[in-house]
């Protein structure tokens, strides 16, 4: 998971207009494609929860963070159905795998969870283990992380585990033996954190995490 910065001023007009008019819901919103579009923008084409590459509109599902069951504007609950800032990008979940490997909104369903990717103080308790696994160290927010959105099934823990070992193999080829330098560290990261036309890097938090990890003992240069 990484921070993601959301703005109701960026939600699409499409949106906008449905909202002002009368009777609007989710259901007969139908330029939702429009949404699709703008949110994996926003996101830099990767899923909110797992970071893996979403390629297209079609490799998608819109995410209500408070699921659109509960907060229906019933139930003294209040209507986030049409919300923007409760909006994302969500890959598929790996539906056509086993169901041990279910993971993301695939899993979380109905349940509300308190790790929302727009809540930057959350995201910065994220972290990543040299075998690819992401924890918080909060009991709480790692059970949602293992149980509610199962990130650390093996797959995609493997898949974090490369990006770890290649960042090493990366530092290793620069400096082999020698101390890393905070230039070199500073230029990597910075390639992870930016968008290149228009993408994040998938799994670009797990790089990034890991750089930081090596500043502290980094000589200047």
């Amino acid at each position: 998971m990484k921070y993601i910065e959301k703005k109701i001023e960026n939600q699409p007009q499409s949106l906008s207009r449905h909202k002002s008019q009368p009777n609007s819901n989710y259901e007969n919103y139908k330029e939702k494609d429009d949404l699709r579009k703008t949110l994996l923008i926003e996101q830099g084409y990767i899923c909110c929860y797992c970071m893996q590459r979403i390629a297209n509109e079609e490799n998608m599902k819109i995410e209500h963070f408070k699921p659109y069951s509960l907060y229906d504007g019933t139930h003294k609950k209040e209507d986030l159905r049409l919300n923007y800032t409760n909006l994302f990008a969500v890959c598929k979940g790996g539906e056509n795998s086993a169901l041990h490997l279910y993971h993301c909104d695939k899993t979380k369903q109905d349940n509300l969870i308190k790790l929302n990717p727009s809540e930057k103080k959350l995201m910065d308790t994220i972290k990543f283990d040299g075998r690819g696994n992401v924890y918080t160290g909060n009991t709480e927010l790692d059970k949602e992380i293992d149980q509610m959105l199962n990130l650390n099934n093996e797959n995609l823990r493997k898949a974090r585990e490369s990006v770890v070992k290649s960042i090493q193999n990366s530092i290793f080829k620069a400096f082999g033996g020698k101390v890393v330098t905070k230039s070199f560290l500073r230029k990597q990261i910075q390639k992870f954190e930016k968008k290149e036309n228009g993408k994040y890097i998938e799994f670009c938090q797990v790089a990034v995490y890991q750089l930081q990890k090596y500043l502290p003992k980094a000589i200047d240069n």
